[in-house]
């Protein structure tokens, strides 16, 4: 929908009206209030030289809330209560330039004495789910408060190995009598029977014998008329390389 263009000379003879109304409005009130666009209200105010009141907007009211929450609250805190992850709280209160006034390494420094009194009765699992925090970071802040829980099946204490499986163990050692080599058993071959041709029932096969040839039998169309006996001079004849 657009709006109608203003008569001549309307903005210079309300000046003193926008004047008084930009303190407590908005470009967009006074754009609606004067039935026209943002775009020329905002030009018209510029030509005027009045500047109206920027109302905070959502950008600026989450990062006066995180401001606020920052002095009071840790970002897991601030997450948890907002639905989103430490990741994403830490990347707006950096891109706000907010520094987190308290984060969880200060709240453990501050509560090592609660902390110490808590390990007397509790394991490492059990102090990990009581103060929201991972297993492993756990045990890194009991080793740099020099506190020793109570043992349990919740897994070792800070410092300690885990104990190596028997099996594994049992491996490792080392046995009275060297190890011995086995060979390898020998394959056996299977000896198969010679392939067999296997016609058909219904073909006939007739062998003809053929006479021998005489012993003055020519080889080859040459002219010589000598026998042929093979594999003879293969290696001297004249066909010899």
């Amino acid at each position: 929908m657009t709006t109608p263009e203003k008569p001549k000379g309307y903005w210079k003879q309300n000046a003193k009206l926008l004047a008084e109304q930009a303190k407590t409005l908005s470009n967009n009130q006074l754009a609606v209030l004067h039935n026209t666009t943002i775009t020329r209200m905002r030009c018209q105010l510029s030509k005027l030289g009045i500047k109206a009141v920027k109302h905070a907007t959502g950008r600026e009211a989450r990062k006066a809330e995180l401001a606020k929450l920052a002095l009071t609250h840790t970002p897991g805190q601030i997450a948890k209560a907002s639905g989103k992850t430490i990741r994403a709280i830490y990347q707006e209160l950096k891109r706000c330039g907010i520094q987190a006034q308290l984060s969880i390494p200060a709240i453990c420094a501050k509560r090592s004495i609660k902390l110490a009194e808590d390990a007397k009765t509790m394991t490492t699992r059990e102090l990990a789910e009581k103060y929201g925090l991972e297993l492993q970071y756990m045990y890194k802040l009991l080793a740099r408060f020099d506190i020793t829980p109570q043992r349990g099946r919740g897994g070792p204490t800070p410092g300690s190995k885990p104990a190596a499986p028997k099996g594994k163990q049992a491996c490792c050692q080392p046995s009275a009598q060297p190890p011995q080599l086995r060979k390898p058993a020998a394959r056996i071959k299977e000896q198969r029977p010679p392939a067999a041709i296997v016609w058909p029932a219904h073909i006939q096969i007739q062998h003809i014998a053929l006479p021998q040839p005489p012993a003055d039998y020519r080889v080859c169309n040459g002219s010589s008329k000598q026998a042929y006996v093979p594999a003879k001079d293969w290696g001297t004849g004249p066909r010899a390389i």
